[in-house]
């Protein structure tokens, strides 16, 4: 991966959440993937989501919940070393302002492995 193809990714990306579009978010995961997330906790009861089909099921229940969700990106950086894209955006979640920063590594078959989603302060 190039950092114009991370670069394709995080628009993509944003886009097909502004679009509350699920298939094409999950398109890009690893059947295998880790998710963290301090949210994962609150709502799902575990920080860990493990593999892409409880990552789904996760998912399409957050959205159920929101029914306004919209990213605006702010910047990402793309790290080949690790395969390591991080993206910082802010996340409007029912008229709820927040900072958020997420790092997904990309294993050999170009698709994210591993992800964390790290929310910061209340705009």
């Amino acid at each position: 991966m190039t950092e114009d193809d991370a670069g394709a990714f995080v628009a993509g990306w944003i886009a097909a959440w502004n679009r509350r579009d699920l298939d094409a978010v999950l398109a890009h995961y690893a059947p295998e993937v880790r998710f963290f997330s301090p949210v994962a906790a609150e709502v799902a009861g575990a920080a860990a989501i493990e593999g892409k089909e409880a990552l789904a099921a996760y998912w399409r229940d957050a959205l159920e919940k929101f029914d306004r969700l919209e990213f605006t990106l702010d910047c990402f950086t793309w790290d080949a070393a690790q395969g390591l894209v991080t993206i910082h955006y802010v996340a409007d979640l029912n008229g709820t302002r927040r900072m958020v920063c997420e790092a997904q590594w990309f294993g050999a078959g170009g698709h994210v492995t591993r992800a964390a989603a790290y929310y910061g302060a209340v705009l």
